[in-house]
């Protein structure tokens, strides 16, 4: 039985021309060569994070309007409320983050399998240190996180602990923040504009 039914004829004639002809396909699965792909993620900078109160995106992240620190959230999507509307984070310690340049479209699936084979630092942060970071540039100010129009993306466990792509967006348009999130293991794909943050 095959390992791989739902690979088909055209995909298998496209993989072999892919390598450059038969000649260098039989050469492969005979032990020979390699097959490298190309890093879409390049190292951009670090910060340290100070220790995080316990936080409640309830109560502290609001839709149209000001929060009262000084944070402007323009739109959050229902793709991201219904899994973090009720999430309680408990206090977090003082933590590095680490931003990662996405240098071509690509898919969760391929960012997460380079953060982990390249071990460039534990993929998820919490709630409260997106917040954070959205708080010194509550209104759009320079810092961290790319302005405007840009992908912050970062990976987040939902209330049920799943794992959630979550993205900030600066809208110069809305004069606020955009907040998105789908499951980790969606086949969306983001543009090459943005950046990815993970945890030291």
């Amino acid at each position: 039985m095959a390992k791989y039914n739902d690979v088909t004829m055209g995909q298998m004639e496209a993989c072999i021309n892919r390598m450059g002809g038969l000649p260098n396909f039989l050469d492969f699965i005979g032990g020979q060569g390699r097959i490298v792909f190309e890093s879409v993620l390049s190292f951009s900078h670090t910060i340290v994070l100070p220790a995080q109160p316990a936080f409640s995106a309830h109560e502290q992240l609001f839709i149209n309007e000001c929060h009262p620190q000084g944070v402007s959230v323009a739109q959050t999507w229902n793709n991201f409320i219904h899994p973090f509307l009720n999430k309680v984070e408990r206090p977090t310690e003082k933590t590095g983050l680490v931003f990662h340049k996405i240098g071509a479209v690509c898919t969760e699936e391929r960012i997460i399998s380079q953060l982990v084979a390249n071990k460039m630092g534990k993929i998820d942060i919490t709630l409260s240190q997106l917040f954070a970071l959205l708080l010194k540039q509550g209104n759009g100010e320079e810092g961290d996180l790319l302005l405007p129009n840009k992908d912050n993306r970062c990976y987040i466990l939902d209330v049920g602990g799943n794992l959630q792509a979550v993205n900030a967006r600066w809208s110069r348009t809305c004069k606020g923040w955009l907040l998105s999130a789908h499951e980790a293991d969606s086949p969306h794909k983001w543009e090459n504009n943005g950046q990815v943050i993970t945890r030291n």
